[in-house]
């Protein structure tokens, strides 16, 4: 009975580990699948992914461009001297439609002053290009103006405005361009490239605060902010750059916004998902067994399932609260489950700190840092620390064993009896017996109470104690019982 009983019990853990294998594996493989699936479902109407539709919306305004008409009547390009040019662009934020698919639409007004000075040529046709950008939704209020006045041959068209009139050697024009339009998230000016040149570019965001510069950027020289509003400023002399002026607006993205956002990182996450797990487990179970516990395999199973859990929670809490918060708050949450667990399974004392280090190494340099440009970095802390906590660890162990060897074995003395002192007792009954009644007598009984017995007939044997009654005048006599002569 008690066999079976084993058995049976056998029989359900085995199963029960199985299961959650199963589970654990099943849970792995269906994490790493809605991971590929992001780009698909993220990218759909109405996800919001900020990539596409931010990048669509974005208003990339190029430099105007000059070209002469050489002798065979074809234009080769020139270069307008940008001097004492003057550009200004706002950004009137559209209230009630911040976030979601637009990513902050603003309505732009542009307005862009240059001086054209001719050199000395024997070239007077000249042609100016202005191009619009391409992904405008909406253009209306264009306006070109030569010398404060319209030309009559100017030519306007969704790509852009060209005027083309013929000039006389050192000539010099003001040429003022305006438009309205409709953009997002970003605004972009282009510089002339490798020119020297002067700057004086002013940006104003109006409906909000907190823009920022991209390092692609040229620098602004000045930041004005107020309540509702700011302004940035470009000046500069004889400036000779490649790089082009660029603004971001302030977002606050939504759910699937920012999931789209580290998509590719989240995916090279769910791929090393298994590894991280399973190195995890291994290193705890090195770590215990070098401390003298065991754990069954159901709990390294349930341990599994509770890392398993990590990699999904830095999805969903970085669409709450961002990559940072989101990532640091799914690892706390999770060492704070596992520690609780062990806990109860083993007790603190034999956890200690090994373990929860491990646990941050793994889930926090490891798995976290696949987020960051930091990740090799990390990689190379992480596996220092882990050697480090072996290393302690086996000199405990080695310690303790080398302690245990040394103390000599001990052998259990045998239990000695000491040797009893036996005392004569008192005893009421009596020495002889009459060898015909069997009735006790006394020393000094002569003869027997009972049956009147002569007791100095009765002989007791010195060797052998037997009491016995020779017949009388029989000389030498021998006890019947040992063969000794009687005295």
């Amino acid at each position: 009975m008690v066999t079976t009983r084993l058995r049976g019990s056998k029989l359900i853990r085995v199963a029960f580990a199985g299961l959650l294998l199963i589970v654990l594996v099943g849970l792995l493989g269906l994490y790493a699948n809605i991971n590929r699936s992001f780009p698909i479902w993220i990218s759909s109407p109405g996800g919001g992914y900020i990539n596409n539709e931010a990048r669509f919306m974005s208003i990339e305004q190029l430099s105007p461009v000059l070209n002469y008409m050489a002798e065979d009547g074809m234009f080769e390009p020139g270069i307008i001297s940008w001097r004492a040019s003057r550009v200004r662009a706002s950004l009137s934020i559209q209230k009630g439609k911040e976030g979601g698919n637009l990513s902050v639409p603003y309505d732009l007004d542009f307005h862009g002053e240059y001086r054209l000075l001719l050199p000395d040529s024997r070239l007077n046709t000249v042609e100016v290009l202005f191009p619009f950008p391409q992904n405008l939704k909406t253009l209306h209020d264009v306006q070109f103006l030569v010398d404060g006045e319209e030309p009559q041959d100017v030519e306007y068209s969704t790509g852009g405005i060209r005027w083309q009139d013929e000039f006389i050697s050192n000539e010099e024009h003001t040429i003022s361009i305006r438009y309205r339009a409709e953009g997002a998230y970003t605004f972009t000016y282009e510089l002339p490239k490798e020119q020297r040149t002067d700057v004086d570019v002013e940006i104003t965001v109006a409906g909000l605060t907190g823009s920022s510069i991209p390092e692609s950027s040229l620098p602004p020289l000045e930041i004005e902010s107020g309540n509702d509003s700011e302004t940035i400023s470009w000046e500069y002399s004889n400036l000779i750059d490649n790089r082009n002026i660029q603004i971001h607006l302030p977002i606050e993205q939504s759910f699937p916004q920012r999931i789209a956002e580290i998509q590719f990182e989240l995916r090279e996450i769910a791929d090393y998902a298994p590894i991280i797990i399973g190195a995890t487990l291994v290193t705890l179970a090195a770590l215990f067994r070098l401390s003298g516990t065991r754990l069954k395999i159901e709990t390294y199973l349930l341990l599994g399932l509770g890392l398993m859990f990590f990699f999904p929670m830095i999805t969903f809490l970085s669409g709450l609260f961002g990559v940072l918060a989101g990532s640091m708050l799914a690892l706390l949450i999770t060492i704070g489950l596992l520690v609780v667990f062990l806990r109860q399974t083993v007790g603190w004392n034999q956890i200690g700190w090994r373990t929860v280090l491990v646990l941050v190494v793994f889930l926090g340099l490891f798995a976290l840092g696949l987020l960051t440009e930091w990740s090799g970095l990390l990689l190379t802390v992480g596996s220092v620390v882990m050697l480090g906590v072996f290393m302690v660890q086996y000199a405990r162990w080695q310690k303790s064993r080398e302690e245990l060897e040394s103390i000599p074995a001990q052998v259990e003395p045998e239990e000695i009896v000491p040797p009893s002192i036996t005392e004569p007792i008192p005893s009421s009954e009596p020495l002889l017996h009459c060898p015909q009644c069997s009735y006790g007598l006394k020393d000094d009984d002569n003869f027997c109470p009972s049956c009147g017995y002569e007791t100095k007939l009765i002989r007791r044997c010195g060797n052998c104690g037997r009491e016995q009654s020779p017949p009388e005048g029989l000389q030498p006599a021998y006890c019947l019982g040992c063969g000794e002569a009687l005295s």
